[in-house]
């Protein structure tokens, strides 16, 4: 079981907890790349999540949510919040911010003060089509 396999401290630097208000329960995407997650955006719809990372060569992920809000009663080795729709790289260290825009289309990340590169994926479409540093 992969939470065997991570000390405590690591396992909170890997993990998004995703807390809902309404049914007051709270349900997690875990990141089995080990790496912190270090920036985390949601879309306009609610239905996506995206998650960067810091360490070398960081992914930037777009998480699709469980409709169920997180309750589909998965284990921690697939995420029983949801699952991985897209994974970028294009950082050398770590990913300061993401962000979708406004229209879902696009999802934007910036890199740490060691690469200052902003990228720009066309997600759903598995592209990136810009980066400027």
């Amino acid at each position: 079981m992969l939470m065997r396999k991570l000390a405590p401290q690591n396992l909170v630097k890997c993990t998004v907890v995703l807390f809902n208000p309404k049914k007051l329960s709270q349900n997690f995407l875990l990141n089995t790349t080990k790496k912190a997650i270090t920036a985390v955006a949601y879309s306009v719809c609610g239905r996506y999540l995206a998650t960067g990372e810091c360490g070398h060569n960081p992914s930037i992920k777009v998480w699709e949510l469980d409709a169920s809000g997180g309750n589909g009663g998965g284990t921690i080795e697939n995420g029983a919040a949801g699952s991985i729709v897209a994974e970028f790289s294009g950082h050398k260290y770590a990913v300061s911010c993401v962000a979708f825009s406004p229209t879902g289309k696009y999802l934007v990340s910036v890199g740490s003060q060691h690469d200052n590169i902003v990228n720009v994926f066309d997600w759903k479409a598995n592209l990136k089509i810009a980066s400027n540093k």
